[in-house]
């Protein structure tokens, strides 16, 4: 039997025979092979070419204007679904396009005889993700201030007093905690960095419901009255050091409530609002002792509207003499009816009990993504 040594020494021997063979000239009349240009395109191609393209874009353009009106009447329909839905009246089959989208079936796009030149693709720059050292940053730089940070046993009982007072139950509080954190994330921290210090962030979410700097833009924008009213409330308690902080601090949450409102009320431009220094300054206040609980609150209010709107009340929220506020004060989610908020929403509505005992027992179907978000 050949044994390991003598293996490689016969692999040495065979490595260098090819080093020596490929030292050696080729033989004559032996040549190493060019690569032949093609050939150069004839007018009679060309103008065939040219003749199949003018019918390939006459029959995608058909194709495409059929293909447009059949996803219009989609999303009206889609439409006349979610308005029944939240008015709790019936869907009908008539509720639905019942026929299949159209199937491109004419001829493939030709192919050009003439070489062209392939257009140089730019990569898009990837979005910067701040970081708490970022966010106090552009605080001190946008609007002159410093978030009061607290200690976080402080941080949890100002969360949970407010969020009691809104009417959350400590059971759907904790377990959306437990969902977006894992049950050990503080008020300040960031995704991707949770037990990971040194780690890199996924994203901009933070804190306890890992609001990114969209959902702070949105809720600023929104909800700030309210976030005006309660802290107007609390100066008139105060006096001396506090309450010059505490007016001072109400003065930046009104220039960041102009900010925020100075887009339309939608996602896609709060989006931009949240690429700007303002916006990571606006975001900063998740860290706020004042502000930050009460932005942490509101944002797991969209969880409860979304199961309301599902006819889910028991362990969302509790019951009580202002629920008619309640209502009224949230009856238009809109950072929920954007398809990222109801993403959001629709998973941490799998943490509310009644919304998951119903789905385990066969009952309304949970949706997630897109799908939550059309109400299909």
């Amino acid at each position: 039997m050949t044994t390991f040594p003598a293996r490689l020494q016969v692999f040495a021997v065979a490595a260098g025979a090819l080093l020596v063979l490929a030292d050696l000239p080729l033989a004559p009349g032996l040549a190493v092979p060019q690569a032949v240009a093609a050939p150069a395109a004839t007018p009679a191609a060309i103008a065939e070419y040219h003749r199949k393209l003018k019918e390939y874009l006459a029959e995608r353009e058909a194709f495409d204007a059929e293909a447009v009106t059949y996803w219009e009447q989609v999303s009206a329909k889609r439409r006349i679904r979610n308005a029944k839905r939240r008015n709790r009246e019936q869907v009908v089959v008539d509720d639905y396009v019942l026929i299949q989208p159209p199937a491109y079936t004419g001829p493939k796009r030709p192919v050009n005889p003439q070489p062209e030149a392939e257009p140089e693709r730019q990569r898009k720059p990837p979005r910067p993700i701040p970081v708490v050292a970022d966010l106090l940053r552009a605080a001190a730089e946008q609007f002159q201030f410093v978030p009061e940070r607290a200690d976080e046993l402080a941080f949890k009982r100002a969360y949970a007093s407010f969020a009691r007072a809104e009417g959350l139950t400590r059971q759907a509080s904790c377990r959306v905690y437990a969902f977006e954190t894992g049950g050990n994330g503080n008020y300040d921290a960031q995704s991707g960095l949770i037990g990971r210090p040194n780690g890199r962030p996924i994203s901009s979410a933070i804190g306890y419901n890992q609001l990114l700097t969209t959902n702070s833009i949105e809720l600023v924008a929104e909800q700030g009255h309210r976030l005006l009213e309660v802290l107007n409330a609390k100066v008139g308690r105060l006096s001396g050091p506090q309450r010059k902080v505490l007016e001072q601090k109400i003065q930046v949450l009104k220039r960041m409530v102009a900010f925020c409102r100075s887009v339309p009320d939608d996602w896609s431009e709060h989006d931009k609002l949240a690429d700007t220094a303002q916006g990571w300054a606006v975001h900063a206040m998740v860290l706020d002792i004042d502000v930050g609980p009460m932005l942490q609150t509101h944002k797991l209010m969209t969880s409860v509207l979304f199961a309301k709107q599902k006819g889910i009340r028991r362990a969302a929220h509790r019951r009580r003499a202002r629920d008619d506020e309640f209502d009224r004060r949230w009856h238009r989610p809109r950072h929920g009816d954007d398809a990222v908020g109801h993403t959001r929403a629709g998973a941490d509505l799998e943490l509310l009990p009644a919304f998951r005992l119903r789905a385990q027992s066969g009952g309304e179907p949970q949706q997630y993504g897109r799908e939550a978000a059309r109400g299909d």
